[in-house]
């Protein structure tokens, strides 16, 4: 399986992906998108079982970030989203 482990990307709407080369994507990266300051939200597949810590820290403009339904997310870290203050959407869906 794949772990998502940092962003260079440009777009402010970030959507992770479910797979890449034909196998899952499950983790994203303590500090995968560190200092991502133009990333105003982010979806973040079923299939993510794990998200590290720091892993959005400084993304200053982030305002969304959307779990998709049945997520199978068994480890977040509490430091997940350190200076991200214009957050004012988090959607989860308990299953």
């Amino acid at each position: 399986y794949y772990i998502v482990t940092g962003y260079t990307g440009t777009s402010k709407k970030v959507r992770i992906a479910e797979s890449y080369n034909n196998l899952p994507v499950r983790e994203i990266a303590t500090d995968a998108f560190y200092n991502a300051a133009k990333i105003t939200s982010v979806y973040i597949p079923k299939n993510i079982e794990k998200i590290g810590v720091y892993a959005f820290q400084f993304c200053s403009a982030l305002e969304s970030v959307t779990f998709e339904n049945n997520s199978k997310l068994k480890e977040i870290h509490m430091n997940l989203l350190v200076d991200v203050r214009l957050l004012h959407h988090l959607q989860c869906q308990t299953v």
